[in-house]
């Protein structure tokens, strides 16, 4: 779990640090009592991948962005820029690296009771160590 953990810190770092997504707070997890726009991390799913010598871990997660209104066009150029952080995220971690990031899927639903905007991107990785 250890490298997990620090995958996710990599993934919050990186989208923090993009320039695009200046005024979007990134949280981790369930984001209660934030205000549009922002970012949560997760769910992730991690499983063993890997082979008797190599060790292998499959991190499945997804980044959301949040966003008040009903205009899913709004929120796409954000998707975008989430996507290219995350696929850049530094390889080294402290337990290991990340072997391999994928994009999996994005999509977006409209929460009108609430008044928001969800944009799902999805992501995989292959984390090494």
């Amino acid at each position: 779990m250890t490298l997990a953990y620090e995958l996710q810190a990599a993934v919050q770092a990186a989208l923090a640090g993009e320039a695009a997504l200046s005024g979007w707070a990134v949280t981790d997890g369930d984001p209660a009592g934030e205000t549009a726009p922002f970012i949560s991390i997760g769910p992730d799913m991690i499983v063993a991948a890997g082979a008797v010598d190599v060790e292998l871990k499959r991190c499945r997660f997804a980044v959301t962005l949040w966003s008040a209104g009903e205009a899913a066009a709004l929120l796409k150029p954000a998707m975008a820029a989430a996507e290219r952080a995350v696929l850049v995220v530094p390889a080294a971690l402290a337990s290991g690296r990340v072997a391999r990031m994928s994009f999996l899927r994005s999509y977006t639903r409209r929460d009108a009771r609430a008044g928001l905007v969800r944009g799902e991107v999805e992501f995989e990785a292959m984390l090494q160590g």
